[in-house]
């Protein structure tokens, strides 16, 4: 399901690279895969239902897309929310077809809501209500959210990312707009791994190491000792999907000038075969070779600086994040 903002804001160049990126996903899917578009400005408006993208569909889907128009105000929440709800609809006229969908929403915008609930908190909080019963029924929705330039809300983004265990892109050129697009939609139409859960536990002989924060943009479960222990859940992972998590950890310091090896984290991860339905589960042992002394000229690592920048832009707006250590990527 795409959501595109119309709103006047996002006249011109901005829109038609939208609506050129809804005609390429339409383009992509086959006659079992559906696709739905909503658009939004002083209001919400349903331009095409899910549709199975048979040839005549996608004709169908071509003709809506082409008459889109930027104009008006920013009713964010009051297009996401018919997202979910086209969603929902699906879910229930397809219940007796006995195969599950990967359900995923696009949310485009280069602004800040105007009209209806506008803070990040109400927002997610209807976002979250919405979701929960298609997560209960075994069909949750990721959702990706695509921020133009730089006037609309980056943590407002995020956080609507994390609630749908998706992924904010902050496009800041129009060169930026089909690698994003690209990276979003490369493993759309391949699930590898459904329920993915990853359990993050510190290793604490010898002085412990202990865990100050998680950044991953999934869904943190609540855990008895945080500072031992990170839960973080995703909906869906795509063949060629990629999802970057990064940790903030507390060592012990070394007195030794030699470099030791030092274990830092288990990872656990857990996720069901969408083929077979079995659980798989996989353990990781992440360590790090350090000493009392930085060796000179160390260099930061270049994934996890980007990945850090990107982290830093949503959650502080520009402010004081510093990750120099470790990064983990996780792969599908």
């Amino acid at each position: 399901m795409a959501v595109v903002d119309k709103s006047g804001s996002m006249q011109g160049q901005k829109i038609e690279l939208v609506k050129g990126t809804v005609e390429f996903l339409a383009e992509q899917l086959g006659a079992n895969d559906a696709l739905g578009l909503v658009t939004y400005s002083d209001s919400a408006k349903g331009d095409l239902p899910m549709l199975l993208m048979t040839p005549a569909a996608k004709s169908i889907a071509k003709a809506v897309n082409n008459r889109i128009r930027a104009d008006g105000c920013t009713a964010l929440h009051d297009g996401l929310m018919m997202a979910v709800k086209e969603h929902s609809a699906d879910v229930k006229s397809s219940s007796g077809e006995g195969t599950r969908r990967v359900r995923s929403i696009f949310l485009c915008t280069d602004g800040l809501p105007n009209i209806g609930p506008s803070d990040a908190i109400s927002i997610v909080s209807a976002l979250r209500a919405q979701l929960a019963p298609l997560a209960a029924a075994e069909e949750p929705v990721s959702i990706h959210t695509f921020g133009f330039g730089q006037d609309h809300d980056p943590k407002l983004l995020q956080a609507i990312a994390e609630a749908g265990s998706g992924i904010y892109y902050h496009i800041q050129n129009d060169r930026q707009i089909p690698e994003a697009f690209g990276d979003a939609l490369g493993g759309l139409l391949s699930v590898v791994a459904s329920n993915v859960r990853i359990s993050i536990t510190a290793e604490t002989a010898g002085g412990g190491v202990m865990i100050s924060n998680v950044h991953s943009g999934g869904k943190i479960e609540t855990t008895a000792d945080p500072s031992k222990q990170r839960v973080v859940k995703f909906a869906d992972l795509f063949a060629d999907e990629n999802r970057e998590m990064l940790l903030e950890l507390q060592l012990p310091a070394t007195q030794q000038d030699d470099r030791q090896t030092q274990q830092l984290v288990k990872v656990d991860v857990s996720y069901t075969d969408p083929v077979s339905g079995v659980t798989v589960n996989r353990r990781h042992v992440l360590d790090v070779t350090r000493s009392a002394v930085v060796p000179a000229g160390q260099k930061r690592n270049d994934l996890v600086a980007t990945t850090a920048a990107r982290f830093q832009v949503a959650e502080v707006g520009g402010g004081g994040l510093s990750f120099t250590i470790f990064g983990t990527v996780l792969s599908a």
